[in-house]
This record gives structure tokens, sequence and C-alpha cells, in this order.
């Protein structure tokens, strides 16, 4: 079926089997070696942990450029050629936390991470950081790539695998119920298959009797027209021959009345001689051939009279010359007869031929309509046989996310269990972290640390005593390693930060003053709790398309609805067009559409010669905001009608490759574009030399005590150029790209 799955008289308890393998319940592997795989040391080492690079240039590994830009521990690197990436196999099954980013700035790069080929999260230009929970099942293939261009970051990894096996899971009860759907719709189509099948059979009989029945009609109808010819060849014959018989029995009718002396004789020669030849508009093969007949026993009896009367005057001479006449007469009439006879059964045999002809058409209009009839059942079947297989998808689909659910609902509970279980640890420990700490004096002292005496790689505690909120899952006394200065504090701002390593490999940047170091003895810890990952609710997609009222578009649309794809599966959906007929058919439209009170059409131009239609769409989004169906749902998603378009694939990327709420995500991009400016800032303050900011200064000879601000600037007022013109005229190429 469409949804890709098997019965084969699958119960229950296959069902379960299904959903444990999809799930990634399966028997787990050992789990991937965090510390290995958070090794950036070296290429060798990262290659000899899992990692795998699919090119190799001198910019594959930290090339030395960007240092200073990512913490000395992270990972960056990119291809020349763009489209790099970086892959590891995984094994066991759970949720893996990923902190990577993409350090090009220029508008547009992107570097992206894939599971198994399907993006799952990115990192848009200038994102040094970005954290996204991934859940992976055994053999799972996991890329950061360039996308197109960009340049990876990987700050650090985690795996966290799944503890239960698979034959102590067993299936919801809402699993159990999409399966039982999809194997009645899976059976449905596969009777309507049979059904099918029978019908192409019956129609195929029925061909085979329309094409026999058409070739006794045309076998029919060319044995007709054959006698048809030989009946007119034969009428034309009999036509000619009569026409001469009739002149030569004029001349001996001339002779013997010469030879007749009574008038009695003469007028009964006169009678044989008026007889007409044939009936008067004669035209039938056998009457023409009768009337070569008639004058043939003509010739006879006119040949008999002048034979008779040439021996009464006793001319032997003109007697001898009778009896020929009278011999060839009766030839001709033997050889009259004899045609006559033939042309009497070619006649009966056209009768009876076309009277098999008459029943070869009501045959072949039999079998016609029995092909018909047979044709449209099969259609229907077809008909039926497409809408069962996509309820059958659909069904199917209803399955794969029941048995996500049951995955997501089982990693869930595995890490609330964990989660729950640290914190109660964490808590013992950090009671007895503050009981320490107020012990008798001999015992470990927690000191302040500042900048100045700070180096990456110094193992920290950390105790909030500054008024900066953290995540709560933050507690007082856990062990962090420094990795390095955050972007405030390398800048030289009042604000000083430090960017840690948790235990189980999460980074942050942390205040300064909620950093304390251990000093006069061991000192205990506890730590950070990983909190559950708690799955956001399923977001709701409104969508819309413009559609042209001709051409492809609407039956193109019509397809994807049939198929219950394309924007046709979102929750919702609306088509805008400015007419209900199709202006090239004059056919209403095959979908259902929103109508809109002004002209679509619009004029070519550009530098890529395309549809300038920014002014159309504009009105369409003011007619969705007039409609207000939009505020039912959480996103609207506009989409050509030839767009290739997969919404669920959507909603996982808007479930876990963006930041949870648009809030978080806003505080985020302006907490970097704030260090960003801050950084620029500085650098532009101090003039900065190029091997800490590569793109501040100019490289031309003669120039090189000038920013690129300057150049920028002076191409703009005395050249003209834009700000995108400026910047582009003074751009270089990778390795050294300034955005």
């Amino acid at each position: 079926g469409g949804g890709g799955l098997q019965a084969n008289g699958a119960d229950t308890s296959a069902a379960v089997t299904l959903v444990s393998k999809a799930a990634g319940l399966t028997d787990l592997d050992e789990c991937p070696d965090n510390v290995k795989l958070n090794d950036f040391s070296s290429q060798e080492a990262m290659q000899s942990a899992g990692w795998w690079f699919n090119w190799t240039d001198d910019f594959t590994y930290k090339p030395p450029i960007y240092r200073g830009f990512v913490p000395s521990e992270s990972y960056w690197g990119f291809s020349m050629k763009g489209h790099a990436a970086i892959t590891l196999r995984v094994t066991g099954a759970g949720v893996l936390t990923i902190d990577f980013g993409n350090l090009l700035g220029t508008p547009g790069s992107r570097v992206s991470v894939l599971l198994n080929l399907e993006r799952k999260a990115s990192a848009e230009a200038s994102t040094l950081s970005t954290t996204a929970q991934i859940a992976f099942d055994k053999e799972d293939a996991l890329s950061i790539i360039e996308d197109p261009r960009g340049i990876i970051v990987i700050n650090s990894i985690t795996f966290r695998c799944l503890e239960s096996k698979s034959e102590d899971m067993k299936a919801s009860s809402e699993v159990v119920d999409a399966q039982k759907h999809w194997k009645t719709e899976y059976n449905a189509l596969q009777h309507e298959a049979v059904v099918k099948k029978k019908k192409q059979k019956e129609h195929a009989a029925a061909l085979q009797q329309v094409r026999a029945a058409k070739d006794l009609v045309d076998k029919d109808r060319e044995e007709v027209a054959h006698l048809v010819q030989a009946a007119s060849e034969g009428a034309a014959r009999a036509k000619l021959e009569a026409a001469q018989q009739h002149h030569d029995n004029m001349r001996l009718a001339e002779a013997l009345e010469a030879m007749l002396t009574s008038s009695t004789e003469r007028a009964r020669l006169q009678a044989l001689m008026d007889q007409p030849t044939f009936p008067k508009g004669a035209s039938k093969a056998e009457q023409l051939e009768q009337g070569a007949l008639q004058e043939a026993m003509k010739e006879e009896a006119l040949a008999k009279e002048v034979e008779a009367e040439a021996e009464k005057v006793g001319n032997r001479d003109e007697a001898e010359q009778g009896q020929i006449l009278v011999e060839q007469a009766q030839a001709q009439e033997r050889q009259e007869r004899k045609e006559l006879l033939e042309l009497q059964n070619v006649s009966a045999r056209l009768r009876a031929m076309s009277r098999n002809l008459t029943w070869a058409h009501e045959q072949l209009k039999t079998a016609k309509d029995q092909e018909r009839k047979v044709a449209a059942e099969l259609m229907e079947t077809k008909a039926r046989e497409e809408q069962l297989e996509l309820q059958e998808a659909r069904a199917a689909q209803l399955v794969k996310r029941a048995m996500a659910q049951e995955r997501k609902r089982v990693v869930q509970e595995e890490q609330e269990k964990d989660a729950k279980k640290k914190r109660e640890e964490a808590q013992a420990a950090e009671e007895a972290a503050k009981k320490k700490e107020g012990d008798s004096e001999g015992g470990p002292r927690l000191m302040e640390v500042t900048r100045k005496d700070i180096n990456i790689g110094d193992e920290l505690i950390f105790k909030k005593s500054s008024q900066f909120e953290y995540p709560a899952q933050f507690k007082d006394y856990t062990p962090v390693t420094v990795i390095g200065l955050a972007d405030s504090a390398r800048a030289g701002a009042a604000a000083e930060e430090a960017r840690v390593r948790f235990a189980d490999g999460t980074t942050y940047d942390i205040m300064m003053d909620d950093l304390v170091r251990a000093e006069g003895g061991a000192f205990e810890t506890t730590t950070t709790p990983h909190v559950a990952v708690i799955e956001p609710p399923r977001p709701s997609l409104y969508c819309i398309a413009l559609m042209l009222p001709f051409g492809y578009e609407p039956n193109l649309l019509a397809a994807q609805q049939q198929r219950g794809v394309g924007l046709f599966a979102c929750d919702d959906y609306v088509i805008f067009s400015n007419s209900s007929k199709l202006l090239d058919t004059g056919k209403p439209s095959p979908v259902s559409v929103n109508l809109v009170y002004f002209s679509l059409a619009v004029p070519y131009g550009g530098k890529w010669h395309t549809a300038l239609n920014t002014g159309i769409f504009n009105k369409i989004w003011g007619q969705v905001v007039k409609e207000g169906r939009y505020l039912d749902h959480d996103w609207v998603v506009k989409a050509d009608p030839d767009t290739v378009f997969f919404p669920e694939r959507l909603v996982e990327v808007l479930l876990h490759g963006l930041p949870k709420g648009l809030q978080q995500q806003a505080a985020e991009e302006e907490e970097r574009r704030l260090r960003m400016s801050r950084r620029l800032g500085f650098f532009e303050e101090n003039q900065a030399t190029e091997v800490n900011d590569p793109c501040s200064m100019c490289r031309l000879p003669g120039h090189t005590g000038e920013s690129c601000t300057e150049h920028a600037q002076w191409l703009q007022d005395h050249e003209k150029l834009s700000c995108e013109e400026s910047l582009a005229r003074i751009g270089r190429d990778p390795p050294v790209d300034c955005g």
C-alpha cells in the first residue's frame, strides 16, 4: 500500500513488533562514546571516533584564519567548493543533543543537521551556537552539512540512549487501533485489486470479441464487394452482347423481308422484330443477360426462316448460309444461357452475403456495447482502487504517526525518570556541600575568580551569586570546565562572562561572578541534571495557494486534492483565484476556490525575466488577513500549485528544528546581535589588526592602513554605489569572506 507497511495477516502482536522497530525500541547496542565524539583536538581523533569527512583540503580541519572566533575546543571547517558534509553512523537508540553553528556571515549561508538525509535543524549566517535535540535509532546517519554554503561549527554533541528492551515494550491503544484501521483499509484494497484484475480479464475478452466481429464484417464486406463487381461486369457484358446481336438481327431481318412475298409473313416478321430486347429501364444483370438470350433466340428464328425461304425457291447457297447462321445462333443461345445461370448464382450469393454482412454488423454492435459496459465497470473499479489506495496510505500514515508518538512517550518517560533521579542526587549533594562549606577551618574554601586569573581548561564550580537568571536546572555547586571566554569578555565590555562545559557536554555562557574555585582541599560537588524533553504540541498549518484559471495548475491541484497530498494534507487550506471557471476550456474549476476580484495578469521583467507579481501577492495576503481563518492556526504556509510540499516534514521541523517559541528565538537573536555589535564596535574603536579581525582592514597595496568601512563609504559617496554594490566591490573570496 501507499504507506509502505506490510500486512500478511498481521495481528496485534505483529503491530507491537512494528511499533517497537519503528519507534527505535530495538535491542540496544552500546551507546556512542560522548567523550571520544567530543574530542575535536585533531582530525585523526575525530575520524577515529567515527566522524567521516566527505572532502579534503586546507580548510577541512580548523583553518587558522578563524581561530579566535570559535572556542578552541570546538570544531570548525568548510570546503572551498561548498557542500561539505561531516557524517556519523550512530549506535543504540535515544535522543542526541548537538550544539552547532555557522561561522560564515554571508546572508543566505546555512549549516544544517540531517538525520537520514532529513533536515532536523539549521544555523543561519553568523550563528555560532544553536542547540537541537534529535531522536535517533540504531544505524541512523547523522550529518552536519553546508546547506549549501557555510562554515561548519560543532561545539558539542551528547548522546542519551534508552535503557529499555523491545520485549519490555507494549504498543499503546492508539497504535493498536491505528494498526487495525490500516488492516481494514489494506484488506479492502486487496479485494478491490482482485476485482480489478477480474474486470481487466473481462475487458480483454470483450476487446477480443470486438476484434473478431470486426474481422468478420471486413471479410463479408470484401466478399460482397467482389460479388457486386462480378455482377456489374456481367451486366455490362450482357448489355453489349444484346446490342450487337440486335444489330445483327436487324440486318438478317432486312434480308429475310426481301425474300418474303406474302404480306402475312412480313407482318409476322415485323411482330417478331418489334418484341423488346429487355424491359424498359432494366439495370439488373439478370435482366440484361435475359435480353441478350432473347436476341440470340431471335437470331435463331430468323436464320431458320432464311434457310426455309432459300430452300423454297431452290437457292442452295442461301439455304446453306442459313443453316450456318442457325448453328451460330444456337451456340450463342447456349452461351447466353450459361452466362445467365452464372449471374443468377452471383445474385443468389450476393443476397446471402448481404444477409451475413447485416448479421456481422449486429454482432459487432453487440460486442462494442459489451466492451463499453465492461470498460466502464473497469474504470469504476480503478477509481475505487485509487480511492482505497489513498485511504490505505492515510491509514498507514496514522500508524506511523502513532508509532512516533509512542517513541516520544518512551523517550520522555526515560528522561523524566533519569532527571528525577539526578535531581534527587543533586539535592542530596547540594545539602552535603552546603554543610561541608560551613565546617571548621582547615577544610576547602570557595574563592571568587576574575577575568585575569581564569584560563581555558580551568575546573571551576558554578555557584549563583549574581542577579542573572539561569535555566531552572542549573544547580549550585555544579562542576564546570572553562572552554573559552564569551564574546563580551573578549571585547573588554563591562559584563564578564565565560563559556563553560557541563559534565553532560552542554555549554553555556556564565557570569564570572557565578564561578568560584575550590582551594584548600577536595570539595564535594553535585551535577546539573539533564532536563527531560517535553514535546511541544503539534503545530497546525493553514496552507494557501494562488491558482491561475487556465493552464496546468487547476488539474495539478485537482490531482493533489484527490490524493490528499501537498497543501491538501495541511490542517486547513484555501485556493485563491479570480474565476470559478477555467478560461481555456469554459469548464468549472476542478477544485473549490475563494474568489478575488482583481486581475492576475502581470508583466515579466527583471534580471531573470520573471513574473513581477509582488503586488498580486500583497493583495492575496491582505485577503488572508481579511478572511481571518489563519487565526485558528499556528503557521501560515504559502505554496505554489506546482510545489512538491510535504506538510508533515514541515511540522517536524517546526517541532524539533526551531527554537521552542518565537520569544525565545527573538531573545537569542537579540543577544547575538548585541554581542556582534559590541565585538565590531571594539574592533573599530581599537583599529584591530588583521590577525584579530581579518575583515576590518584593507589588503590592497598602499591602502593597508585604511579600513574596509572607509572604502565602502567612499564608493557610496563618490561613485554613487548602493550599500550592496559597495560591499560586493570590496568583498574578498573565501576563506576570508567578510559577508
